[in-house]
């Protein structure tokens, strides 16, 4: 279930229910799979956190030739998930704040203005947060107001 909530004109506030996200099952899966932890590396499949963390940082350029065929499809499938998992809002950063940590993808001060929020919990539970603008808008909110956003959520227990 999606909640949406819209903040002014056609602006829109998307925030997802941390229960639809089949992202955590899928990583919980792959864990208990050896062929997966040995490619992936037991870090990367320690979270949901550290999975979306290691697809950031994959680069397809990584992949090389003369590399061994499983560092390579490292490489490789991390570099598909991150392509399933971003939604080309353009840079990355990590964000973090009242218990949460997680990654900011987007700029709510440059055009598109479009932020997409994918935040952690202590449990690795995800909540995916989605801010726009609305069509020849500009910014609807600054990066501190972002920031103070994201330090006052309190996520509640499963």
């Amino acid at each position: 279930m999606t909640s949406v909530a819209f903040m002014q004109s056609d602006a829109g506030l998307l925030i997802f229910d941390p229960a639809s996200d089949d992202g955590l099952r899928i990583v919980l899966k792959m864990k208990s799979d050896p062929d997966m932890e040995s490619i992936l590396g037991k870090q990367a499949l320690n979270s949901r956190y550290d999975l979306m963390a290691a697809e950031i940082d994959a680069m397809p350029e990584q992949a090389k030739w003369w590399e061994m065929p499983r560092a390579n499809a490292r490489v490789m499938m991390l570099v598909a998930y991150k392509s399933m998992e971003l939604a080309d809002y353009g840079s990355v950063h990590k964000i973090g704040a009242g218990g949460l940590r997680g990654f900011q993808e987007g700029d709510p001060i440059k055009p598109p203005y479009r932020v997409r929020l994918d935040l952690f919990d202590a449990t690795d539970q995800r909540f995916l947060i989605q801010i726009s603008a609305g069509h020849n808008q500009g910014p609807v909110l600054t990066q501190a107001q972002l920031n103070a956003m994201v330090a006052s959520i309190q996520p509640i227990g499963k």
